[in-house]
């Protein structure tokens, strides 16, 4: 039995060393644009419409094949000017082309152009770490961010074509905190309260679902949850869009029946001062 299950970890330690070298990572700057160049640009900008400086842009090529193998390939590498705009070229190769034998295979091949916001302030911008943490109920209530996320938007592409440029434009807006206050609040088993902020965020797009009077998506905070049975109010310092109309939902669920209410919310430097909700 013993012998057995050293065998099984043993090939496990194989596979996964196999799988290790199976992954390549090469770089395929192009040194200057030419007329045959892809080119990828656009602009960057924050709350206010002020442009975004330093944030770094790339497009990278992926080619995977489950089990087998993963390359990724980098193809261009800038980051936004003082007018927060950018501009990317390459060259798209033969083998970054998609063809019926790589179907066959179950290939897959996609271009991701992504925009790196790890040297942005977290306390100054929204982030997209901001949207991917958790709020533990308990007292006090504690917000805890999500851990080792890249704060990295990242779009994916089937496939660029030769000789054309694209544009994506991006928005992160600037962040303000306000204290938040649910009240009256005195759950009985399952019930809870919580509360999520909506404002525009991401790339500028022509997509049905569109923050309303905006050219952008939506972004959202939530997870202010609690459902505590020693307090029937509780404060969290919620962040929203500086400068922007935001949306706030409040979802109740009481007595096993949920319900969504929302408000339209245009936060300056000073307004509002608070909020309070009641249940």
């Amino acid at each position: 039995m013993k012998i057995k299950n050293l065998l099984g970890i043993f090939l496990f330690y194989l596979c996964t060393i196999s799988l290790v070298s199976c992954q390549k990572v090469e770089f395929d700057f192009d040194s200057k644009e030419t007329e045959e160049s892809t080119v990828v640009e656009g602009v960057v900008i924050t709350s206010g419409g002020k442009p975004l400086a330093n944030v770094k842009v790339k497009v990278n090529f992926y080619e995977s094949k489950w089990l087998s193998y993963h390359n990724t390939r980098h193809k261009a590498e800038t980051i936004t000017d003082i007018n927060g705009k950018y501009r990317l070229f390459f060259s798209v190769r033969n083998d970054e082309l998609k063809t019926d034998r790589d179907k066959d295979l179950a290939v897959n091949k996609s271009y991701h152009l992504i925009f790196d916001m790890n040297m942005k302030d977290s306390e100054k911008y929204i982030l997209p770490s901001d949207m991917q943490g958790s709020i533990i109920s308990v007292n006090p209530p504690i917000g805890k961010p999500a851990e080792k996320v890249n704060k990295r938007i990242d779009y994916s592409y089937a496939s660029f074509e030769r000789e054309k440029t694209y544009t994506q434009n991006l928005y992160i807006p600037k962040k303000r905190y306000i204290q938040v206050t649910l009240r009256k609040f005195i759950p009985k088993q399952g019930d809870f309260f919580e509360i999520c902020s909506r404002f525009p965020y991401g790339g500028e797009c022509v997509a049905n679902h569109l923050f309303p009077n905006t050219n952008y998506g939506f972004g959202e905070i939530g997870g202010y949850q609690f459902a505590l049975y020693d307090a029937e109010e509780q404060t969290y310092q919620v962040p929203f869009a500086l400068n922007e109309n935001n949306i706030v939902m409040l979802i109740r669920i009481k007595n096993g029946i949920g319900t969504t209410e929302e408000h339209q919310l245009f936060v300056t430097e000073d307004t509002p001062e608070s909020l309070t909700f009641e249940y």
